[in-house]
């Protein structure tokens, strides 16, 4: 018999991230309470495709591994099989991911983990090699607009948005809930200042990233900067047959493209590439570049 997706009571639970042979771990901090834990699966219960935004420095701890190999010992309650889904399992703690070798190399007959990360590279090569990758290509963009209709939907044209978030689903959803456009303004404000050596707006703008206190729209901010970067490198390449991501903002990135032709932009974007991943995995301050881009 065919399964409803909606009236099946397992997918109900399935979908409500409840039921009881399936486990949902994401990583989190240290001050990370147990009832936001709880408020934060029922968000990604709602919208699947939405980020867990969390404060601090966070990893996955060795006590959830110990629960998890502890559960690993008894059988299915409901279902034949049982799931463990570890989000984000490029953030396990050292003593976490030697701990969870032991389970990952002789798993039950009845258990199935999956381990879902964005960058694969930043797991243990212990683990990474005792796993089997199922890689996922990204969404077209009629496919994104589909789903936001279902989970958030808003009355915008989508196009730029996927565009700027390169077809990233979960980066279309923290745009349009955020405001990127402030974000585009600022870089702006930083590019001008940065270039045109004034110091105490170049301040300003780092001031106001830093009382921000906010891990998520710094990412989102350099992001952003690494595609304002990318506009200016394809039209010193491409010219007039550059496809612009932020089209809006065509004039000044030309402009910016013609003052600093000299300029190996590639590498700047590396380097901001680089700080994005420095500061998604460790947090402590954020220091942006003060001197003239040369």
């Amino acid at each position: 018999e065919m399964c409803i997706r909606d009236r099946c009571p397992s997918c109900v639970k399935i979908n409500n991230l409840s039921h009881p042979d399936l486990q949902y771990i994401f990583p989190v901090s240290k001050q990370t309470k147990t009832e936001t834990v709880t408020e934060l699966i029922k968000q990604k219960a709602k919208n699947p495709y939405s980020s867990i935004d969390i404060e601090g420095h966070k990893n996955i701890p060795i006590e959830k591994i110990r629960e998890f190999k502890n559960e690993a010992k008894y059988a299915p309650n409901e279902a034949k099989r049982r799931f463990f889904i570890i989000d984000g399992s490029e953030y396990f703690s050292r003593e976490a991911a030697n701990s969870f070798l032991k389970l990952l190399e002789e798993p039950p007959e009845d258990l199935m983990i999956i381990l879902i990360t964005n960058d694969r590279n930043a797991l243990l090569d212990t683990i990474r090699s005792r796993c089997q990758p199922v890689f996922f290509p990204a969404f077209s963009e009629e496919e994104i607009k589909s789903i936001v209709n279902i989970y958030h939907p808003i009355n915008l044209d989508l196009t730029p948005i996927i565009k700027i978030a390169q077809n990233n689903l979960l980066k279309v959803f923290r745009l349009i809930t955020s405001d990127s456009d402030e974000k585009r303004d600022h870089i702006l404000k930083y590019l001008r200042a940065l270039a045109s050596n004034k110091m105490l707006e170049l301040a300003g703008v780092i001031d106001f990233l830093c009382q921000k206190r906010d891990k998520n729209y710094i990412i989102d901010f350099l992001d952003l900067l690494t595609l304002w970067l990318r506009d200016a490198y394809y039209q010193q390449l491409m010219h007039d047959d550059c496809d612009y991501i932020n089209v809006d903002y065509k004039e000044p990135i030309e402009k910016f493209a013609n003052f600093y032709k000299d300029v190996n932009i590639n590498t700047i974007i590396e380097l901001i590439e680089l700080a994005i991943r420095d500061i998604a995995v460790s947090y402590t301050h954020l220091t942006l570049p003060t001197k003239r881009i040369v």
